[in-house]
């Protein structure tokens, strides 16, 4: 089977241009004219590239998540920084005591200084980096991952809404063709040459196109709104959207895109990221297991008793005795949350393998029935409508001939362009599994 990038297909996609044009041109045929006082209200015309940057720029989980990694930014600035200040302490007393052979008071008294400092002595600075860079790499990787997720969704509404408007353009093509049946139809009826029912059905065929229009011209505005939340613009913002109708074919193999997206997947390398920090945490946990850290603190004092003064330096060190608590619950809690981030991460890695598998066998099928509209059932539909409707202005044919032909054409264009809203809807989930940009 041949690949979605093969060259014979994207020479087939580039014959779509010239049907694509004939709409454009009849369509603009069936667009009012455009007043002073409407001008304000065009349409902002949008590319693309230009929504998916956009919405890169505006969309509010991505601010969100930004400031995510704001935070993680300043955990890994305190974790560089030593945790424990040291410590100070005076102490003083005094007062008046009398000798056993003294009848007098005399002033006795004393006081103390001291600086004590807690150390780290098992890497636990270190370790507590190690632990915050890995998070901040995972909130970096989360953003990025969020940033694939909001383009995929921007290129999914960007085509939608280019597939309502190509829909808008077919329904007002129809009704074109609809009134100048009619006109036909008029024109015959007078001359006597068909019945006056054929008129009244003619009549009716343009109140159904119209309300077509109507229908598509709803479509359009909510396909609009939709794209306009994305790229963080006003609900009632009236975005037109332009470019090709389909988009471009993804290269490579079933195998060469799974490959990337199992090593390059942003939700991937925030899964890793994940990992790392639970190990470090794990490492921590350990290494504060027994004699974490000691104390050592130092002391100067004078003491005035009677008529002796008495000056004294205390060096001490304090360790803590790892008895009641070795935080065996600590230990096995982070060695089971680096089991369950493994597992997950692998989890994940089997579900893109699924989700790229079944994107790409989805476009696989849609552009080969793409395909098959574009080279078959376009061109022979269309000519056999454009040779019955003259046959019925010869009166060749009937009217219900020429209405069935008409609707069977537009029939077949409107499915033409659910393929391709099927093709692109399958592109942009492919691009979504393997994590490419638009």
């Amino acid at each position: 089977m041949r690949g979605p990038d093969a060259s014979p297909s994207e020479d087939r996609f580039m014959e779509v241009r010239p049907i694509a044009a004939i709409l454009c041109a009849i369509t603009a045929l069936a667009v009012p004219h455009v007043t002073r006082g409407q001008e304000a209200r065009a349409p902002a015309v949008i590319a693309l590239d230009e929504a998916v940057r956009q919405a890169l720029e505006r969309n509010r989980e991505l601010v969100v998540a930004r400031r995510e990694v704001d935070v993680t930014r300043g955990r890994l600035l305190q974790a560089r920084r030593y945790p424990l200040n040291p410590e100070l302490s005076v102490e003083g007393g005094g007062g008046q005591a009398r000798g056993r052979e003294e009848r007098e008071r005399r002033t006795v008294g004393g006081g103390r200084v001291g600086l004590s400092q807690v150390i780290e002595i098992r890497g636990q600075r270190g370790l507590r980096v190690q632990g915050a860079e890995a998070d901040l790499s995972r909130a970096e990787w989360v953003l990025r991952d969020r940033e694939r997720e909001v383009a995929a969704a921007t290129t999914r509404a960007f085509v939608e809404l280019l597939n309502a408007q190509e829909r808008l353009a077919l329904s007002r093509e129809l009704l074109e063709l609809a009134r100048g049946l009619k006109e036909t139809a008029d024109r015959l009826v007078e001359a006597g040459e068909v019945p006056e029912l054929d008129a009244l059905r003619a009549a009716v065929e343009v109140r159904r196109a119209a309300n077509r229009v109507t229908q598509e011209e709803a479509a359009v505005s909510t396909a609009a709104r939709a794209l306009a939340l994305l790229v963080a613009a006003p609900a009632d913002a009236a975005l037109r959207a332009t470019g090709p109708l389909l988009l471009p074919a993804i290269p490579g193999a079933l195998e060469e895109l799974l490959a990337r997206a199992s090593a390059e997947r942003a939700d991937v390398k925030a899964a890793e990221a994940a990992t790392e920090a639970a190990r470090a945490a794990l490492r921590l946990v350990q290494a504060e297991r027994f004699v974490p850290a000691v104390t050592l603190s130092g002391s100067y004092g004078e003491d005035l008793e009677f008529d002796a003064r008495a000056r004294t330096a205390i060096l001490a060190l304090s360790v803590p005795l790892p008895l009641w608590n070795r935080r065996d619950g600590d230990v096995q809690a982070a060695e089971a949350e680096v089991a369950r981030l493994e597992a997950d991460r692998e989890r994940l890695r089997a579900e893109i393998a699924r989700d790229v598998a079944t994107a790409y066998r989805q476009f696989v099928a849609a552009t080969q029935i793409v395909e098959e509209y574009v080279q078959r059932l376009l061109p022979e539909q269309g000519q056999a409508a454009g040779l019955i409707r003259e046959g019925y202005r010869q009166g060749e044919f009937r009217l219900t001939d020429a209405l069935l032909a008409q609707r069977d054409l537009f029939d077949a264009r409107s499915a033409y362009l659910e393929a391709i809203a099927t093709y692109n809807a399958a592109r942009t989930d492919l691009q979504r599994a393997t994590g490419l940009r638009p």
